[in-house]
């Protein structure tokens, strides 16, 4: 990603994505173009039908949120960045989360977590002492991907 001005992403011989390094990072076509660029991978967690609430509301984790410009109808997944995820609680979803194990790379940290059954990934410098933590990240950081786990645009 550092060398190119154009990457392709390929999967078993086919491209799944063509573009700026930026650019397919923000934007991934898919989950599998989402968790192969960064490092850590994208968290990616399956919300099922029972809840989305309506076509424009999901309940994530006793969570209600409002996405004005999507239109839910069955089983999708929420795609969220390690480092779009906060520690100081000061974004609109606010989860708690169960610290398995903390990679200390001096400045940074890597927080491996559990959300219910699915692990997360954080990426923080806060210095975390607790197993219980309070997260949150800003709803126009998640992305969407369909149940054929295409982007949801």
């Amino acid at each position: 990603m550092t060398l190119a001005d154009r990457i392709v992403v390929l999967n078993k011989g086919n491209i799944e994505q063509y573009g700026t390094p930026s650019e397919i990072y923000s934007n991934p076509n898919n989950i599998f173009v989402a968790e192969f660029i960064g490092s850590p991978k994208m968290n990616i967690i399956k919300i099922n039908k029972e809840q989305i609430v309506n076509s424009h509301k999901i309940e994530l984790f006793k969570n209600m949120i409002t996405f004005e410009n999507f239109d839910f109808k069955d089983d999708i997944y929420l795609g969220i960045r390690p480092e779009d995820i906060s520690i100081k609680n000061d974004h609109e979803i606010k989860l708690k989360v169960k610290v398995d194990l903390i990679e200390n790379l001096g400045f940074e940290k890597i927080i491996y977590a559990k959300l219910f059954e699915n692990q997360i990934v954080i990426k923080s410098s806060e210095n975390i002492k607790n197993q219980q933590l309070d997260i949150s990240f800003s709803k126009d950081k998640v992305l969407f991907f369909d149940k054929n786990k295409n982007r949801i645009r």
